[in-house]
């Protein structure tokens, strides 16, 4: 072997290299990418969870706007005689964090979900009722108060990535 094919050998092998070595850097930065946006999306379910679990055993919506409500629970006094109020609940931004306020609870609220690093950009609730008392097809009401059903969107934002979660309420119990 001469040195001029030693040379063209290091010289293929050297590209070679080069082009396993940006594959590798390409797919590391891949799988950083989707772990960053899984853990987004991960955090948007979880506020998502926290919204809808706690909205759990309210009876109605009691009053709204499309980035606030407040719901109402209602129980059956002890001799089911009298339908009697118990709570009320507000959920709402506040300094990008999601927070929840309940009457019976303490007076400046519940951080649901938030921190300097995650963001909640969007919260956002969409009002439905049932078009006439035998229908089953819903149609936006323009009074909350109306409502049987919130259509309930929330938007995360953890460092550059940015996820949004859909849910549904139903109030089985609405007064």
């Amino acid at each position: 072997m001469t040195l001029i094919e030693i040379l063209v050998v290091i010289l293929i092998m050297g590209v070679v290299a080069a082009g396993i070595s940006a594959t590798l850097a390409t797919s590391r930065q891949s799988q950083v990418t989707i772990a960053d946006q899984n853990e987004a999306q991960k955090w948007a379910q979880r506020a998502m969870d926290a919204v809808v679990d706690s909205m759990r055993g309210f009876s109605k919506v009691s009053s709204g706007q499309p980035n606030w409500v407040t719901v109402e629970q209602w129980k059956w006094n002890a001799d089911h005689t009298q339908i009697i109020h118990t709570a009320t609940a507000t959920y709402y931004l506040q300094d990008e964090k999601l927070w929840q306020s309940v009457t019976d609870q303490a007076a400046n609220g519940a951080l649901l979900c938030g921190s300097n690093s995650l963001r909640i950009s969007n919260l956002s609730f969409q009002y439905y009722e049932h078009a006439s008392d035998y229908s089953p097809t819903l149609t936006v009401t323009g009074n909350p108060a109306n409502a049987e059903s919130l259509f309930i969107s929330i938007t995360v934002n953890l460092g550059n990535y940015q996820a949004t979660e859909t849910s549904w309420v139903k109030f089985r119990n609405k007064h």
